[in-house]
């Protein structure tokens, strides 16, 4: 059986009913190394002055959003940035939520990775009818494990095409393009206006629980792969995370940090044996052995 839209015979799909089998593949929570590291407690920064010499020790922190312990830090740090960006641009916000067919992907990873790709082929088509845009673009995870796009556009030409009813009209002509460039036929378009309770100022409560996990249904995109990034935005909407300090750190076991000298002789020497032991490790990757 083929793709109603797209034509496409679906993967894993049987001939006999004719619905799309569940391949959502098991065990695809993918716990990093980092955020096992935060919540076993088995590391610590040692913090050094470089003006003063005088050292500090904090406990590590992923500060990812996949961490228990650190998403809802890491949600509020997020909806800061969002909101503070959004709001330097102003009002002329549309809101879009874009699907995949899971018939086109074996599983979900291949559906996470594949979202970069099709949401560049489909921005490239907007700009190329509407001009340049800025846009904010956060994934969730579906109760099928599929993942889905909340992506809020600021354009003058397709807040314009969006107004009273237009956004009707807009659905429908976005619907060839989201099939072509990767995305499902289902989509939902709202412009964000000012003013009322469902303009910008509910999509930012929306977004708030959204980041941090808070919701009524916890959407957070645990299943996707390593190195996913969650929350994607133009360049420039943004501000930066992190921001030249007067401190430098190392990251240490628990074990070894409590005899560590602080002098600025051991402090070196510490420096000089982890960049020896990078390259080691750096050359065993390259060989294959890890």
């Amino acid at each position: 059986m083929e793709d109603q839209y797209t034509g496409v015979k679906a993967a894993g799909q049987s001939e006999k009913s004719g619905w799309v089998l569940n391949t959502r593949t098991k065990g695809r929570e993918s716990v990093l190394k980092s955020v096992r590291m935060c919540e076993s407690g088995s590391h610590v920064i040692i913090l050094r002055n470089r003006q003063t010499g005088q050292p500090a020790i904090i406990p590590f922190r992923c500060k990812s959003w996949r961490c228990p312990r650190c998403q809802r830090f890491k949600g509020a740090q997020d909806f800061v940035r969002v909101k503070n960006g959004m709001l330097r641009r102003g009002d002329q916000w549309v809101y879009l939520v874009l699907t995949m067919i899971h018939g086109n992907y074996s599983n979900e990873w291949a559906a996470y990775n594949a979202g970069y790709f099709n949401w560049k082929k489909l921005s490239k088509r907007l700009i190329r009818a509407h001009g340049p845009l800025d846009y904010v673009q956060t994934w969730e995870a579906h109760e099928s494990g599929f993942p889905h796009a909340n992506v809020a556009i600021h354009n003058r030409s397709i807040w314009n095409a969006c107004r009273g009813e237009g956004w009707k009209k807009f659905r429908q002509y976005l619907k060839p393009h989201l099939v072509a460039t990767g995305f499902g036929y289902v989509v939902h378009v709202e412009p964000l206006r000012s003013g009322t309770g469902e303009g910008l100022a509910g999509y930012l409560t929306k977004l708030s629980r959204e980041l941090t996990g808070s919701s009524v249904k916890n959407q957070v995109p645990l299943n996707a792969p390593p190195g996913f990034r969650r929350l994607r935005a133009s360049r420039g909407l943004l501000e930066p995370i992190h921001r030249p300090g007067i401190h430098e750190g190392m990251l240490l076991p628990v074990k070894l940090a409590h005899a560590f000298d602080f002098g600025a002789e051991a402090w070196a020497e510490l420096v000089k044996a982890r960049l020896v032991e990078r390259e080691k490790n750096f050359g065993r990757k390259k060989r294959g052995l890890q």
